[in-house]
């Protein structure tokens, strides 16, 4: 569906901003559309099997190790 494909795109721009910046993720929540962190939080987990804060510690991780 439309939305569907939409909160899609809000989701991948979601997604680089947690790995890419250090920005705040509430502010990453904000920024892409989603009305509270909590609504946020959820679908990004439905997405991507995983919670943003998890997701961009695994990336801080991985940048360390490189």
């Amino acid at each position: 569906s439309p939305s569907g494909f939409a909160r899609t795109l809000r989701l991948r721009r979601a997604h680089d901003l947690i790995v890419d910046t250090r920005q705040p993720i509430s502010d990453i929540a904000l920024e892409t559309g989603f009305a509270d962190g909590s609504h946020f939080s959820r679908r990004f987990r439905e997405a991507y099997g995983t919670s943003p804060s998890r997701m961009r510690h695994e990336a801080m991780r991985h940048q360390r190790d490189a």
